[in-house]
């Protein structure tokens, strides 16, 4: 997913993704951490997705959080706002190096060194921007 997500300081378990009827009926923390799911990854690119209250800052109350308690082996998340772009070449390094650049299904147990490679891609492109390459971050086993 591509977009954005909201932090409620406040009540970090309404904290939800800013999807078309955000307003009416918005999916919160609460809403994804009781789904009861059996599932390998969880792609957040949505800005924000990890950010948590400083007084919460210890604790997974947030949306990746809520995506891993749900059910999700894998999710990526980010920390603060992403540029388009910078999430773009990220989510491309990441599966290409999920699918061994497209010539197999995902592997799923390689989401974590994904992250690092498609990590330090973005590294080597802005060495000295670490706000266009730091805010991504893989929860999960």
């Amino acid at each position: 997913m591509r977009g954005h997500g909201q932090t409620d300081q406040d009540d970090p378990s309404r904290s939800h993704l800013v999807l078309p009827d955000h307003k009416t009926a918005p999916l919160t923390v609460t809403d994804i951490a009781d789904l009861h799911l059996n599932s390998g990854l969880a792609f957040l690119s949505a800005c924000e997705t990890t950010l948590a209250k400083i007084d919460f800052a210890d604790e997974a109350l947030h949306l990746t959080g809520a995506f891993h308690l749900a059910g999700y082996r894998h999710v990526i998340g980010t920390l603060w706002p992403i540029s388009d772009y910078d999430a773009s070449a990220f989510a491309t390094d990441f599966y290409t190096h999920l699918t061994a650049d497209g010539t197999c299904p995902p592997n799923l147990d390689h989401c974590a060194i994904a992250a690092h490679h498609a990590t330090r891609r973005l590294r080597e492109r802005y060495p000295a921007a670490p706000t266009a390459w730091a805010g991504y971050i893989h929860t999960g086993c």
